[in-house]
């Protein structure tokens, strides 16, 4: 009984994390095509969303192994990073964009 219950968990763990791959991949794809709305070309679009996927990954990666000894759960931190990521990509991007939109017509 007990080893199915940690094979359960395991799936579950699994299936969010793919999941969270799907949702960056789709971040990613949204993000690019937005970015390729304000400069122009989808070259420096795509290289823009990934310059910023690659440093929050480094970043975030600096950050938790400095505070790595301090974390109790793990799972739940991960479960509150990703609904952090959430929010930020629905409330704090889309102001971003908004914002880029307007330097970029001023500096015109």
């Amino acid at each position: 009984m007990n080893e199915s219950k940690q094979n359960g968990g395991f799936y579950l763990v699994s299936l969010c994390l793919g999941l969270s791959g799907l949702a960056g991949l789709i971040y990613q794809t949204a993000w690019a095509r937005q970015f390729a709305l304000v400069f122009g070309t989808s070259e420096e679009a795509v290289a823009a969303v990934l310059a910023a996927f690659m440093a929050g990954l480094a970043l975030g990666a600096g950050v938790v192994e400095m505070l790595l000894r301090r974390i109790k759960r793990p799972l739940h931190l991960y479960a509150a990073l990703e609904l952090g990521v959430a929010v930020s990509a629905i409330l704090f991007v889309p102001a971003c964009f908004a914002l880029l939109e307007r330097l970029l017509v001023i500096s015109i």
